[in-house]
């Protein structure tokens, strides 16, 4: 057996540190790593060595100092290591870095396996792992948690979706990204750190490849970053004095406040009529659906969708892949479009990206779509960059901000990066269609009016392939109030101090009817699950009020719940980040005001 894995060496993001007089990163500060997702990785790759006697080679592409990541790969147990190292390969984008990977890879020879980790943690995207698998024309399976079964000629693996898990099994050649769930990486033997140091570094350049040099680096990629500035919070914090009970029962009083404050649709923008399109250019979103219900997400997607579309005076067509149309209409309020493009078939019943994707293709390619917006949900995400790639043009992750240039015309696309430090506004100039996914709940669901888009229903009854079998698909449940987004939130940081305490959390977050968050931290300490960590790497959140217990405030955080409409924090450190961005602030220990908070409502209940 013959394993590939692709790392790359990163910025230590939880390191990064922002001088807010001068509004710039302190480069000094931060150390470079392997991310850590390509960590677990290379031990999966390791393992499988162990157990089928495998072949583990390891590609890099960056420059000369990436050697480092290199030979720390050979130490814990690969066995080559490739370094793509030219002036011309500087600044390519997640297409462009994939289409240079697949040169290397095919330069290899034959291969079983390919391993990447899910993202890195500079860029967050989740796109090299799906981009590289459609250029290699091999089966993808990601977001794996574990490798349930591989024979010679197959492998089968447990994944995460958006509603739980699903156990997939697919053909070999293949690739898998992979999470931090999937194993421990090992800690580095003597033994392996001697041997990784007497180990040659192969290092290849553009001749190497005998790549067209048009098409790589900052050259050939089709999206490029035009703007950066680092994430400055000027907000102060109203300090809040007294006894705990006094500041339980003020908090109380805020939240009920701002609870009954009456929700408004004056944020809401008017779909432009279709008299006044002037341009032939189509805006595409590609929905989501659970059991047939449109998501909240694909509604907040038609929100920023009719903005583009009164500055470029074009259409907005919803895209959307189902088992039965007729469910799909008589269930759903029609979202603000202007069209609805149902495509069904019985294959489509259960999402399958590999299906989707060719779908989509089929009936965009002759389309001229403008621009393609998705969710970044774990589908959203690998589907897009699945799509991007066959389209050979950019993608933008995770954007929290989409505008169009009023002199260009072009989409400018904003998102965060280096653990939510900086925004990066990226445009994709000279690649059609201009292509981007959105963090859930970063606009407004604005409850469908009572609207009569044109509906097109197109009936596929060919029995289209797929290149993976679902074995099993495993749906957790998901209350209505987690599907459209809770209007409190009560958060737990590395502050809070065991998992144990986070029962408080839960205590007061049942009886003021909200949901519970928490920090990477607090997630990474084992004292909470995933699926509640709010950040960069988890979700985005909008609710009307934010509590935060022991948080501090790092900018990872801060991209997952700026938004929220009233922040309160508490902290016992005064010096503490968060208090910059909440509105209000008490300096103390959660835990007396959280039982005051819970006495007091238990008597009114």
């Amino acid at each position: 057996m013959k394993i590939i894995v692709c790392i790359k060496q990163v910025p230590d993001t939880s390191e990064i540190k922002i001088n807010y007089l001068t509004n710039t990163i302190d480069r000094s500060s931060t150390d470079n790593i392997i991310n850590p997702y390509d960590l677990h990785a290379i031990e999966e790759a390791v393992k499988l060595k162990e157990k089928f006697n495998a072949e583990v080679s390891v590609i890099t592409m960056g420059p000369q100092q990436s050697e480092s990541a290199l030979r720390e790969a050979l130490a814990r147990g690969a066995d080559y290591a490739f370094l793509l190292c030219d002036k011309y390969f500087a600044g390519a984008d997640t297409f462009v870095t994939s289409y240079t990977l697949s040169k290397m890879i095919e330069m290899l020879g034959r291969f079983d396996l390919i391993l990447c980790g899910k993202q890195a943690i500079d860029g967050e995207t989740a796109q090299v792992g799906p981009e590289l698998a459609e250029i290699l024309k091999i089966p993808l399976i990601t977001y794996v948690n574990k490798i349930t079964d591989i024979k010679k000629d197959s492998i089968e693996a447990d994944c995460l979706t958006s509603s739980g898990t699903r156990i997939i099994r697919s053909k070999l050649p293949a690739l898998i990204t992979v999470t931090k769930a999937i194993n421990i990486p090992r800690l580095i033997s003597l033994t392996g750190l001697y041997k990784s140091f007497n180990h040659k570094i192969n290092i290849i350049n553009s001749n190497e490849l005998n790549i067209d040099r048009t098409k790589i680096g900052l050259k050939g990629s089709p999206t490029k970053v035009k703007k950066i500035k680092t994430l400055c919070y000027n907000k102060k914090a109203h300090l809040m004095e007294g006894t705990p009970k006094d500041n339980a029962i003020k908090i109380i009083e805020l939240v009920q406040n701002k609870i009954n404050e009456k929700s408004s649709d004056k944020n809401d923008i008017k779909l432009i009529n279709r008299n006044k399109i002037t341009e032939d250019k189509k805006i595409f979103i590609i929905g989501e659906m659970n059991d047939h219900k449109i998501t909240t997400s694909t509604y907040q997607l038609t929100y920023i969708a009719k903005k583009l579309s009164n500055d470029l005076r074009s259409t907005i067509n919803l895209m959307i892949l189902t088992d039965n149309a007729e469910s799909v209409i008589k269930e759903n309020p029609h979202p603000d479009v202007h069209n609805i493009i149902i495509i069904e078939n019985h294959r489509f019943k259960i999402f399958d990206h590999g299906l989707f994707k060719e779908s989509i293709y089929e009936y965009l390619q002759d389309k001229n779509p403008e621009i393609i917006l998705g969710t970044s949900s774990y589908e959203g995400r690998t589907l897009l960059s699945c799509l991007a790639s066959k389209f050979r043009t950019g993608l933008t992750a995770d954007c929290t901000g989409l505008d169009i240039d009023p002199d260009t015309k072009l989409l400018i696309q904003t998102r965060p990066a280096y653990g939510g430090n900086i925004l990066a506004s990226i445009e994709c100039e000279n690649n059609k269609p201009q292509m981007a996914t959105i963090r859930p709940n970063t606009f407004p669901y604005i409850k469908p009016k009572n609207r009569r888009p044109d509906i097109n229903i197109l009936k596929t009854n060919s029995d289209i392939k797929s290149n993976f079998e679902i074995i099993k698909d495993i749906k957790q449940e998901i209350s209505s109030k987690e599907t459209q987004g809770s209007e409190i939130f009560i958060s737990g940081g590395r502050g809070i101090g065991s998992k144990k305490d986070f029962n408080l959390l839960y205590e007061v977050a049942q009886i003021l009817k909200a949901e519970v968050g928490a920090s990477r931290s607090a997630v990474d300490a084992g004292w909470i699950s995933y699926n509640h960590q709010i950040g960069q790497t988890g979700k985005t959140v909008s609710p009307k009020v934010y509590i935060a217990c022991g948080i501090s405030g790092a900018a990872q955080h801060l991209a997952g719940m700026q938004s929220s409409e009233l922040i309160i924090a508490i902290n016992k450190d005064e010096n503490a980040q968060i208090f910059n961005f909440s509105d209000y602030g008490i300096i103390g220990d959660y835990r007396s005001i959280l039982n005051e908070m819970f006495k007091s409502l238990k008597e009114k209940k």
